[in-house]
């Protein structure tokens, strides 16, 4: 193109020459062009719903010649200079074309139109030195002989049908949505798992009447009351009945003139499937979406404890949909089960279908490794995007802590105790009246939330109470309860000594790690709260029923010498 501009110029430039130096001077005379021919070519075996063919031919001699064609139904006609320098910024197509004498016209076709449309051909010969020619005009009107096809594309739950003209709609003919499991084997024999119709108020139209876009109902977030909602298919509507799971895939099938164009061309009917193809994976064909899966969470256990190990600890799915039996783990499935005593913990990797596995749609079961100690936190984890449901919605990430209860009985405590405390030196005391005192335990419920009572705990005479934990297997004695009232203490006086939490108020909670065996290490104090003394804190302690050799002791009885303590 710029050489066919550049040589006009120049040829102006000689034209301005001749007029400014005379007749004597020498210039490039300016030839005008004869024109040029348009011919349209009739091709039985053309698609004229879209196409043309046609012939250009110059009347003589020419440097360039140029078309341009236009959709219009107007004769009225550019400038020659547009069309000749294919700036015609409204052509649909348009070419320039170099003249040779061995081939003096070019046949032309142009795809890709719009059917049932008038246009325009526009065109403009040069002549051996670059005048364009007035301008030929050849109208012609596409066809419109076969139905419009059909192109989709979608968005989760919006769908797209195009096609490449205008069409209308047939409102009498439902489209219908079937959706698929993409995790169950229905889908290999193209089994759907529901279908419905489509709300008319979900269709809409573009404005250029070639676009259709479908809202396919979907399932929303609870609202406040923990009760699903219906998104609706179109703004100021309701949808009801079904809607489209998350995360499933979808298929749209139109009955046989469901659309028509201006020309009265129907479309064809459209079955469209989903199935999934050894070596291809879940192959869907004709007019298919998918929505945006999510992610749904598993319960907590019921309980809080478990005694029996070898038994599964299941848990529920709370997803709207059901697990999935046939594929119900992904490739990145992982879980874990850590047991923790004290500041001792193992961490144990479990197997996705032997540790744990779907036991039906709503249940998954854990299978623990190995016992773990009585009295262990039990902490089971399964990661995110592990277990997945039929529409191939996920997990989010999942834990609960439970403990291994003892599932003793009142009696696993009750008796009479040796008992023994270690202070700050680790020197021991008994803590009864004397060495060969003991500590007894008996069931007694007469004080609110206790169910045993604590005799001769720091001198015959004293009684205190606690409560025995039968699953967790621990006993909890409240703090600040009296020991014993006006006790003499030899040259110094009487006082009412207490039992007392030797750090906060809160109650001392001892272990009892078998039938009959009691230890602590919660530090507690026989306190004198007047006196602000105790007669000693113990910072650890180990209780042992019935035949306990006291010999088998270095302890010392109990010196009631008070020291200052500050609580």
């Amino acid at each position: 193109m710029k050489k066919i501009l550049t040589y006009m110029s120049v040829v102006v430039l000689a034209a301005g020459c001749a007029e400014m130096y005379g007749p004597e001077q020498e210039s490039t005379p300016v030839v005008k062009s004869n024109g040029i021919e348009i011919a349209l070519v009739s091709d039985d075996t053309a698609d004229t719903d879209s196409t043309v063919t046609f012939t250009l031919t110059p009347k003589g001699e020419a440097l360039y010649y140029s078309y341009a064609i236009e959709a219009s139904a107007q004769d009225s006609k550019p400038d020659s200079s547009v069309v000749y320098s294919g700036a015609l910024q409204t052509a649909v197509a348009d070419s320039v074309i170099k003249w040779t004498a061995e081939k003096s016209s070019a046949t032309i076709t142009v795809k890709g139109l719009m059917p049932n449309t008038q246009y325009q051909i526009y065109a403009v010969a040069g002549s051996p030195t670059g005048v364009p020619s007035s301008v030929s005009v050849q109208p012609f009107k596409t066809t419109d002989n076969v139905a419009p096809a059909i192109k989709s594309d979608y968005d989760a739950n919006v769908l797209t049908i195009s096609f490449p003209e205008a069409v209308t709609r047939n409102k009498d003919l439902p489209l219908t949505v079937k959706y698929y499991g993409v995790n169950t084997t229905n889908i290999d024999t193209g089994i759907p798992e529901g279908e419905f119709q489509i709300p008319e108020d979900s269709i809409k139209v573009s404005g250029s009447g070639n676009s259709w876009t479908i809202s396919i109902p979907v399932a929303a977030e609870e609202d406040d009351e923990g009760e699903d909602e219906v998104t609706p298919p179109a703004e100021g509507s309701a949808a009801e009945g079904p809607v489209l799971p998350e995360g499933a895939i979808y298929t749209v099938d139109l009955p046989e003139g469901a659309f028509k164009d201006n020309a009265g061309n129907a479309t064809e009917a459209v079955v469209s499937t989903v199935k999934y193809v050894d070596g291809q994976g879940i192959v869907p064909s004709g007019i298919f979406g998918q929505n945006d899966d999510s992610t749904y969470e598993f319960t907590e256990p019921e309980a809080a404890s478990f005694s029996d190990w070898e038994q599964p600890v299941v848990v529920a799915s709370s997803g709207k949909f059901a697990l999935s039996l046939d594929y119900p783990f992904s490739n990145t499935a992982a879980a874990t089960v850590v047991y923790k005593t004290g500041s001792k913990s193992i961490t144990y990797t479990l197997t996705k279908g032997t540790d744990f596995e779907v036991l039906d749609d709503q249940n998954i079961a854990f299978y623990l490794p190995e016992e773990p100690e009585l009295g262990a936190d039990v902490t089971i984890s399964l990661a995110a995007g592990s277990v997945q449901d039929i529409y191939g919605n996920v997990n989010a990430a999942w834990t609960a802590t439970l403990k291994y209860e003892y599932n003793y009985q009142i009696s696993d405590i009750e008796g009479v105790y040796q008992a023994i405390g270690y202070d700050q030196e680790g020197v021991g005391y008994y803590l009864s009246a004397g060495k060969d005192a003991f500590v007894s335990i008996v069931s007694d419920d007469t004080q609110e939330n206790c169910n045993v009572s604590i005799a001769g705990l720091f001198d015959a005479g004293s009684k205190i109470y606690g409560y025995f934990d039968v699953k967790k297997g621990t006993l909890s004695i409240l703090d600040y309860q009296l020991l014993a009232k006006d006790f003499v203490i030899p040259q110094v006086g009487s006082y009412d000594v207490y039992f007392a939490n030797a750090v906060d108020e809160s109650p001392v909670v001892m272990n009892v790690p078998e039938s009959g065996h009691i230890t602590c290490v919660m530090p507690f104090m026989f306190y004198v709260p007047d006196a602000g003394a105790s007669f000693g804190t113990y910072v650890l302690a180990e209780f042992i029923r019935n035949a306990a050799e006291t010999s088998s002791y270095t302890a010392k009885t109990l010196n009631f010498t008070l020291s200052s303590c500050e609580r």
